[in-house]
């Protein structure tokens, strides 16, 4: 169930696996679009929320806490419909049908008698169209940062990694064993929130700490009793400390931010020289099953003492080789950030669309979707290494990215192509640009072209250009990489 609250559209993620019949998979296995309902929540608000599943890998059963619905595409266009329930319009219709006792749920047969609208499915596809092209950009966004987040993970574990596997190798020159209490000027809980709508300051919670990112959406509104010094800072690194299955989630803070503070439920964990910050952080990432293993108390009950974090024991490589990982990720981060920054610009469109494309306000039937592709389509343009470097802020234009990354900026938001398992990123204020690369060995990344998978073994060594241009559909690119 846990898929459904952390994931509005399901596609290919990571879920419980469990032995099952072929009875129960005859009955319980859920196909692209289908739509899935929460059946009950410990809140109002989530009874009945309505999710979309985009695709299924395997086989992929739903469990009795959801309940399925799979629509006729003769009457309904099943996405339409899961735009609908996430309408102000629709959560009015499923909050009708709520029974709130010790917890707040709908019934299945409550659901089918349901009375919904159902207008054309020509309007139905075209709203769709509209919406989906939102989403899928904050779905690419959300791939890309998956991506990012692999990488410099795998960058930090080729420090340690060799290390940790057996702590008698000699380390390097200016290498050592440190604890985290000698990098950290502290170690602390957040504070006790009073929440308020009308303040400015943000608490987090352990739930805007999931896929090691700070989801600021969760954050809550409270009423600060004092400037305090956990306010937090670029580089904090926020850990998760109550509760079995949210304890030891570790995320960083790689914005500058404002107002802000998390509660008594997460670490804090600030390094006292920011060179360290990054590195530890994605140290923290890979060892999230060890910091869990720190805690204390019984199931249900579990705590992680900050003493426990503070003796924490890692391996310090030199100042030089944090030089050279920090001029790697860096900005690496900071694309990681603009690309949540622009998914919730499209999300807050989404949302103010939503609405009014449910009611009729806006009239759907005169817009051209072909027309539409090739506006969105206009001013993307490929450029040479030359303008890059002129047009792009240094620390970007030089930086190879350790040989993996590949941006993509344009005028519209539209659009994804795959490469070495990095989606293209785009930019509104930008533009496209081709890039050369070094193909980095014992990096697990693949590149798509014409259907066909082609394996970093294959590649080898070697330095390419990648080129593309536009077809008639803004979604779809052409694709050359030319090795030099």
């Amino acid at each position: 169930m846990g898929e459904l609250f952390s994931s509005n559209r399901i596609g290919c993620m990571p879920m419980d696996r469990v032995p099952v019949t072929d009875k129960e998979l005859e009955l319980s296995c859920i196909a692209p679009s289908d739509l899935l309902f929460a059946r009950q929540s410990l809140v109002l608000e989530g009874a009945g929320k309505c999710s979309f599943v985009k695709e299924v890998s395997e086989p992929t059963v739903f469990e009795s806490h959801l309940i399925r619905a799979r629509i006729d595409r003769a009457k309904a266009e099943p996405e339409y419909l899961y735009y609908f329930f996430k309408s102000p319009q629709g959560r009015e219709r499923i909050a009708s049908i709520v029974e709130q006792v010790a917890a707040a749920g709908i019934r299945g047969r409550d659901l089918a008698r349901l009375s919904i609208p159902c207008p054309e499915l020509d309007f139905q596809r075209r709203v769709v169209t509209l919406l989906s092209c939102i989403d899928n950009k904050i779905d690419a966004n959300a791939k890309l940062n998956g991506y990012l987040l692999e990488l410099l993970k795998a960058s930090a574990k080729n420090l340690y990694a060799e290390y940790e596997r057996n702590e008698e190798l000699e380390l390097p020159v200016g290498w050592r064993w440190i604890e985290v209490n000698e990098i950290c000027e502290m170690v602390c809980r957040g504070i006790t929130p009073k929440y308020n709508t009308n303040s400015d300051e943000t608490v987090l919670g352990q739930t805007c700490v999931r896929n090691n990112l700070v989801l600021l959406e969760n954050g809550r509104l409270h009423s600060p009793k004092k400037v305090t010094e956990k306010w937090l800072q670029k580089y904090d690194l926020l850990i998760n400390s109550t509760g079995v299955g949210s304890l030891g989630r570790t995320a960083q803070v790689w914005f500058e931010p404002t107002k802000l503070v998390v509660d008594s439920h997460v670490t804090i964990v600030r390094c006292n020289d920011k060179k360290h910050a990054l590195y530890l952080g994605f140290w923290a990432f890979e060892h999230e099953k060890y910091i869990e293993s720190l805690h204390t108390g019984s199931t249900g009950q579990t705590e992680l003492p900050r003493d426990h974090v503070k003796a924490i024991r890692l391996v310090l490589p030199s100042d030089e080789a944090l030089e050279r990982f920090n001029k790697m990720s860096a900005p690496s981060v900071e694309l990681i950030v603009a690309n949540q920054e622009e998914s919730k610009r499209l999300a807050d469109l989404r949302d103010a669309l939503l609405p009014k494309l449910m009611s009729g306000r806006i009239d759907v039937s005169k817009i051209g979707l072909t027309q539409l592709n090739s506006h969105l389509a206009e001013g993307v343009q490929v450029i040479n290494q030359s303008a890059i470097e002129s047009d792009l802020s240094p620390n970007l234009a030089n930086q190879p990215f350790a040989g993996k990354l590949f941006v993509c900026c344009s005028k519209s938001f539209f659009g994804l192509v795959e490469l070495f398992s990095v989606s293209l990123f785009t930019r509104p204020e930008s533009f496209f640009f081709s890039c050369l690369y070094r193909i980095q060995d014992n990096l697990v990344s693949i590149y798509r072209e014409q259907k066909r998978l082609i394996s970093i073994d294959e590649l080898g060594d070697r330095r390419f250009r990648l080129t593309f241009e536009h077809e008639s559909r803004f979604h779809r690119k052409g694709l050359h990489l030319i090795e030099l």
